[in-house]
């Protein structure tokens, strides 16, 4: 629906770009009638490490942080 969508706000001001685009979205919706998103469980997990510190150095103010990575569910945490 979101490519739909964003070729719809374009066709007033369609250009051979969009003609394309069109096309493309048109020849996919043909040969993929019955497409359909499936979500399956998996044992990933977002993980996220952060770290903070104040006043550390000379004329320092307050800093932070983080970092935000996909990891696997394990039995330790």
């Amino acid at each position: 629906m979101h490519a739909l969508n964003g070729l719809a706000s374009q066709i007033t001001t369609g250009t051979m770009k969009t003609k394309i685009a069109i096309e493309c979205f048109l020849n996919y919706s043909a040969t993929y009638p019955n497409a359909t998103i499936m979500y399956r469980a998996s044992d990933m997990i977002i993980r996220c490490d952060a770290d903070a510190a104040y006043l550390v150095s000379p004329k320092a103010r307050s800093r932070a942080v983080g970092y935000i990575y996909m990891g696997n569910r394990d039995n330790n945490t």
